[in-house]
């Protein structure tokens, strides 16, 4: 499959990036097939926050990835952080920090490729965000770390998909719709073998 450029980042993805938000929602056989069929389409790039499902989401994905068998360098896992329930935002250094090592206990691995910044608040301090940010670089635990950005760099891949018209169609399990709007992305013949797949897959 063609890859695309993600924003400024040089990390090269998929131009489809799989929402997870509902994983915890779904029976485990039907998260499975969801994981294998979008492995046989090469969209291996995975959005997260730790706020899906109250990490829930995370902890499942985690779970499916190890019993599959599925190598972490194969995959390009993005999640998200700085929503807090109850307060809005919180893009506090402490926040930051502590909301990463949960993601990455919840998920079983030691590095994120992508970290995003959850609907940005204007009130933040960008200095303790880039505080964050820098001693993220520098810990051991997220020396592999391949990209921190915030949520402008995504809306660039974000921008070739009707995001409404995506989340509603995967409500209502439409695959007609579905196979519409990736066909708008997906152009190719390869394309529309993969819209067919993943409408084939939402049976």
């Amino acid at each position: 499959m063609e890859k695309i450029k993600l924003g400024k980042s040089g990390l090269l993805v998929p131009p489809i990036a799989l929402g997870c938000m509902r994983l915890a929602d779904a029976e485990r056989t039907q998260a499975d097939k969801f994981l294998h069929t979008a492995l046989e389409l090469e969209l291996n790039f995975f959005d997260h926050a730790d706020i899906y499902g109250g990490g829930a989401c995370e902890c499942v994905f985690g779970e499916m990835i190890k019993d599959a068998g599925v190598r972490r360098e194969d995959l390009i896992i993005q999640s998200k952080c700085a929503i807090v329930p109850g307060k809005m935002y919180d893009f506090s250094k402490e926040h930051i920090l502590s909301a990463v090592d949960g993601s990455l206990k919840r998920l079983g691995t030691d590095y994120l490729d992508v970290l995003l910044l959850h609907r940005p608040d204007a009130l933040m301090e960008p200095e303790e965000v880039a505080e964050a940010f820098d001693e993220l670089e520098k810990s051991g635990k997220a020396d592999k770390l391949r990209e921190l950005a915030d949520s402008e760099d995504c809306r660039a891949l974000g921008a070739m998909l009707d995001a409404a018209a995506v989340a509603k169609a995967v409500a209502k399990g439409d695959g007609e719709a579905i196979n519409g709007i990736l066909r708008q992305v997906l152009s190719t013949e390869e394309g529309r073998r993969v819209a067919q797949k993943i409408n084939e897959a939402m049976k």
